[in-house]
């Protein structure tokens, strides 16, 4: 299942819990989504985040747990308000360089 690319005109929100919904990607859209500061992505079949994640500057939790990643994206550091990243039960091999 993947959310609709049109998800990136809902540019108030703030809060967005899609848990246990099968997703296996996020369209570039979702970079769209500047105001968001608390997401949960967890228990998903996700194993990217597309290269727009980083837009999020606002982001300050972020739960991706129970995915299928095995790799972050260097983006993650490019998150300058996350405060909470929960990662647990993941496949992660590494972490990106501009978070260690």
């Amino acid at each position: 299942m993947a959310l609709p690319t049109t998800i990136g005109n809902l540019k108030s929100l703030k809060k967005f819990y899609i848990s246990a919904n099968q997703l296996i990607n996020l369209s570039d859209s979702f970079g769209e989504l500047h105001n968001l500061i608390d997401l949960d992505l967890r228990a998903n079949m996700l194993k990217l985040l597309p290269e727009t994640f980083g837009n999020l500057k606002n982001l300050i939790n972020l739960d991706l747990s129970f995915n299928k990643f095995v790799n972050i994206p260097n983006i993650i550091g490019d998150l300058s308000s996350l405060q909470r990243l929960n990662m647990q039960l993941n496949d992660l091999e590494e972490l990106p360089h501009t978070i260690e």
